[in-house]
């Protein structure tokens, strides 16, 4: 038999009809909106992810590409370093300057005490040659404990330099690499050390610099650059070469046979046992020697070497 409804029922189960299938879309829509969110964080994630890879892949490119600047950097400063005997830094000009880093300075030996410094004023006295001294401010600087009573003989030599016609110049205060200094600590050593040539010479420090190894950093060429204060590179360097023969002399020859020229790095502890002889060999090939202050008139100084600055400046 077929059951008979009234109309009760019939709208009864209409209603529960209804409301399963608004429970059912209720629920659909949920699910719906929950998957459109989910694929959304999905797609968010992905674009994060992306985002973030393209980041670290410029943050690796750049690295890799500082890396091979420092490396060039590197390369260019040691051959700089181990070709200076044979003069890579060629120029035309038929002249050589003398310069002389890290005085003034006396040795003491058992039984005896050279006078490197004033060997070589007194040498250049005698031929009437006027060079260029790169000079340590602590070498003579009264107020550098420990140095006895040794800085009045050095601001002797220091006067006499004045007073015979040589350039005094700054090399740094304790002979500390220009790259390797902060911008205060550069700007104190350079302009403390000028202050005592003056103190001690009664006449300014030359306005030329010259960083202990002879390397600069970006930051600290354009910081000389800034401050107006030339940086002099060499070109024939007298007593850096890659060997331990320590034959100055010989290598300088053997350079200036190959057509070497221009501004020879010295320095006062060792200079004073072969000036002599290099003097009397650039006599015998007519290699005149010219101040810095005239080479730097007539022509250009070299190039200096780049390294990384090593801390903040």
């Amino acid at each position: 038999m077929i059951p008979k409804f009234t109309m009760k029922k019939l709208l009864t189960i209409s209603i529960l009809l209804t409301g399963v299938a608004v429970i059912f879309f209720a629920v659909g829509i949920y699910y719906y909106i929950k998957t459109v969110e989910t694929r959304s964080e999905v797609i968010g994630l992905v674009l994060d992810l992306e985002k973030e890879t393209i980041l670290i892949r410029a943050e690796v490119a750049t690295r890799k590409k500082e890396q091979a600047r420092q490396e060039a950097a590197r390369q260019a400063a040691l051959a700089a370093q181990t070709s200076n005997s044979r003069s890579d830094r060629r120029t035309s000009a038929n002249a050589v300057v003398f310069t002389f880093d890290d005085g003034p300075y006396r040795d003491y030996q058992p039984g005896a005490t050279i006078e490197h410094t004033e060997s070589i004023l007194d040498i250049l006295k005698a031929e009437n040659i006027k060079a260029t001294f790169f000079v340590l401010g602590s070498q003579f600087d009264p107020e550098e404990a420990g140095q006895g009573g040794t800085f009045q003989c050095y601001q002797e030599w220091l006067k006499r330099m004045v007073a015979e016609g040589h350039t005094v110049a700054v090399h740094d205060y304790r002979h500390v690499a220009y790259r390797k200094q902060s911008r205060t600590e550069l700007d104190h050593s350079i302009n403390y050390t000028r202050r005592r040539i003056r103190e001690v010479t009664g006449q300014p420090a030359a306005s030329y610099v010259r960083s202990p190894g002879g390397l600069l950093s970006q930051e600290t060429a354009d910081y000389l650059k800034e401050k107006k204060y030339p940086h002099v590179y060499w070109h024939l360097n007298g007593e850096l070469f890659d060997d331990d023969s320590n034959d100055y002399l010989g290598h300088l020859k053997e350079a200036i046979e190959e057509g070497g020229r221009g501004i020879i790095l010295m320095h006062d502890r060792n200079a004073s046992g072969y000036l002599p002889g290099l003097i009397d060999f650039l006599k015998e090939k007519d290699i005149p020697i010219i101040s810095l202050e005239k080479w730097a008139a007539t022509y250009s100084l070299p190039d200096t070497p780049l390294e990384p600055h090593t801390g903040q400046f």
